[in-house]
């Protein structure tokens, strides 16, 4: 109980750092500067820093210019904390696990954003799925690779009829490489999540997918 409760602190924290990697990724601010409120640019001190605790006990405001902070920061902070809820950090797999699933959050959150997202973050993920010891395409069987070539078969095909982006496809690569037969059951919760994002919002454009890929994972690890 209380390793989750770590595990998910932790997550929380390295989705409010997605976040700030995310918003300042074009002028590199993220790389040396300390953390501002993006309203007036004040420093935040520690209190302010806390994921989840700091936006509820703020009434999500900042303390200093008392302008809202987006609650997409608090939904983002959560679900980063059941991302890496069952990941345990200490241990090499999970090093590999978080370090792996860390930059699928942070495409994840691009995607959300501007939906799309620069191809050179896709680099640290595929070395991990390729070389890493816990990756699962290593231990591939007939099955599994029938199944994943099926799979990127049907992925291709709704590239070309333009239903699904280039992104989706490098996704659904690596991870099944990394993952192997839990890729489909992520894929089955996020296909359903997504219909019951467009049944709900009454969505018909084009929109994100990624996000719905984080989601599916949550479910799969739970």
């Amino acid at each position: 109980m209380y390793m989750q409760f770590f595990n998910f602190f932790i997550g929380a924290c390295i989705g409010s750092h997605a976040l700030v990697v995310v918003n300042r990724y074009e002028t590199k601010d993220f790389l040396f500067g300390s953390s501002k409120c993006d309203s007036c640019q004040t420093p935040l001190t520690i209190l302010d820093e806390i994921p989840i605790f700091s936006y509820l006990i703020k009434k999500g405001k900042c303390s200093f210019c008392n302008n809202l902070i987006p609650i997409s920061c608090l939904y983002t902070e959560i679900i980063s904390g059941l991302l890496f809820l069952s990941i345990n950090i200490f241990s090499l797999s999970g090093f590999y696990s978080a370090l792996f699933t860390y930059f699928i959050l942070l495409i994840g959150i691009f995607d959300l954003k501007d939906q799309e997202f620069e191809i050179n973050l896709l680099f640290i993920p595929t070395i991990i799925a390729l070389f890493s010891p816990i990756s699962a395409y290593h231990y591939f069987n007939i099955a599994e690779l029938l199944s994943f070539g099926i799979f990127l078969a049907t992925f291709l095909l709704m590239n070309l009829l333009n239903k699904l982006g280039g992104g989706d496809t490098l996704i659904f690569i690596i991870l099944y490489l990394f993952l192997g037969y839990q890729t489909i059951y992520i894929l089955l919760y996020a296909c359903l999540s997504f219909m019951g994002y467009c049944i709900f919002t009454k969505q018909r454009q084009a929109a994100a997918f990624i996000p719905f890929i984080i989601i599916g994972l949550i479910f799969t690890n739970a």
